[in-house]
């Protein structure tokens, strides 16, 4: 194992928030500082593979990564997005499953979703969190931002046109549509082009 790679794991292990690539990058570089950004996606992904960590992809916006890589489970807060570690112990085996229902199985994934104790201490108000068809989808105040300017367009726009109608970064705008596509809001029917699907003008009316 190389000693960048080293290092990160050790990085990652030091914590169980379920940090993000960034925060991890941000560890990192207080002992190796011209390491970059880059180089820690690259050899957290190739951690992943190899087992040594587990890739949660939990969180819509971001991916996070976990040092613990033994099968368990993980809540996250809705208002938050604080990630962790669920004790929910399994009350039946995958050998029982496979027996059960014929296929193979490989693995599962149980995740759980709340509020977390500090978030429980205080209500949301509507403009920190937009809860769209009771909570199976969530966005933030930007994402709703941008999602309504989107759908003032008659045609697909691009993400300066959308950034000068929201009156937002264009970067941002960028990110935020990003995270909308996979949430299923919005879609690009041509490159580099964005509209607002059905579902998204369904959350807007």
């Amino acid at each position: 194992m190389t000693r960048q790679k080293r290092i990160i794991l050790e990085e990652l292990r030091k914590v169980t928030s379920h940090p993000t690539a960034d925060a991890i990058y941000e560890m990192v570089r207080k002992r190796i500082p011209r390491i970059s950004l880059g180089t820690v996606y690259r050899n957290l992904e190739v951690l992943s593979r190899q087992g040594e960590i587990q890739k949660l992809n939990i969180d819509s916006e971001r991916v996070r990564f976990d040092g613990n890589p033994s099968e368990h489970c993980h809540i996250r807060c809705v208002v938050c997005g604080r990630v962790d570690d669920f004790p929910v112990e399994p009350t039946v085996s995958l050998k029982e499953l496979n027996s059960e229902c014929g296929y193979e199985i490989l693995g599962n994934k149980l995740e759980f979703y709340g509020k977390c104790p500090e978030c429980r201490k205080t209500k949301p108000s509507y403009s920190q969190l937009t809860k769209i068809k009771e909570g199976s989808i969530m966005i933030d105040k930007e994402g709703k931002k941008v999602l309504e300017a989107l759908s003032g367009f008659e045609k697909p726009a691009s993400g300066k046109e959308i950034a000068q109608a929201a009156g937002m970064d264009s970067k941002i705008v960028i990110s935020k549509i990003k995270t909308l596509k996979s949430k299923g809001l919005v879609e690009s029917p041509v490159r580099c082009k964005y509209c607002v699907t059905p579902t998204g003008r369904e959350t807007l009316s």
